[in-house]
């Protein structure tokens, strides 16, 4: 049986009344003395003790893609992830649905030094005075993505 955070602070206010922990046990409904003293020994609850997982709990739907995705980011810095995942989605028709869209946008986020880096010297490259101001405007996504595959 899990013992919840509610019982142990039920288990610690009855110890500081100076209470057994045989009683405090029975106060909080767990059925040993020995979880009061784990508890007391290590000082935390047991919703603190819990440690992130360090596995995939899905399949990568986009680890076929992801390298190509890579590259055209290599190439147009400021490609947003919908516009990536709306160029798979014409490029794959099936295979993705529009659900998917939050799972890419958590995986584009997953890489801000690979994306801020260029990010960054685009910015410098578009604030500089001596280009026109046609090449400092951000094109659109679908201009960038053709640019790239031709």
């Amino acid at each position: 049986m899990t013992v919840t955070d509610a019982q142990v602070r039920i288990m610690m206010r009855e110890r500081n009344k100076g209470r057994t922990q045989e009683q405090a046990a029975a106060s909080a409904n767990v059925r040993s003395r020995q979880t009061v003293a784990k508890y007391e020994a290590l000082g935390e609850f047991p919703s603190e003790q819990v440690a992130p997982r360090q596995y995939r709990t899905r399949t990568d739907v986009f680890a076929e893609d992801w390298s190509t995705l890579e590259a055209m980011l290599e190439a147009a810095p400021t490609l947003e992830a919908k516009a990536l995942f709306e160029w798979l989605t014409e490029q794959h028709p099936g295979r993705y649905q529009e659900g998917q869209l939050r799972s890419t946008i958590s995986r584009y986020e997953r890489f801000p030094d690979f994306q801020m880096d260029r990010f960054q010297e685009y910015r410098k490259r578009q604030q500089s005075p001596q280009q026109p101001a046609e090449t400092r405007r951000v094109t659109s996504y679908i201009r960038e993505v053709r640019l790239y595959h031709e």
